[in-house]
């Protein structure tokens, strides 16, 4: 079966169609920065809005990279209004943690 341009599929291969932004790891988790430095509490059904379809995992590797971010579940209604428990994010800081090495 011969996929045309016309179908979905076909839309899918095509380099026109490629997102406003890109979609890496990496400038998703600067995104995910650059929204906490305006307002640092987030949730979960607003950073999906955003684009970051696994925005758990990227608060986990920012945790892991240093920056300190609180979560805590809360109740919040979808575009439906069904309401969800979603994780809303608080930024707190960026702290390096320094291991103090003594020699004997």
């Amino acid at each position: 079966m011969k996929l045309s341009n016309r179908s979905a599929a076909g839309k899918l291969r095509n380099p026109k169609n490629r997102p406003a932004y890109s979609i890496s790891l990496a400038s998703q988790r600067k995104r995910l920065l650059c929204l906490f430095s305006e307002n640092p509490m987030r949730d979960t059904l607003e950073l999906r809005s955003l684009g970051m379809m696994h925005p758990g995992g990227r608060i986990c590797e920012l945790r892991n990279m240093g920056y300190k971010i609180d979560m805590r579940r809360v109740r919040k209604p979808d575009n439906n209004g069904v309401l969800h428990i979603v994780g809303c994010y608080l930024y707190k800081s960026f702290e390096k943690e320094v291991v103090n090495e003594e020699k004997h």
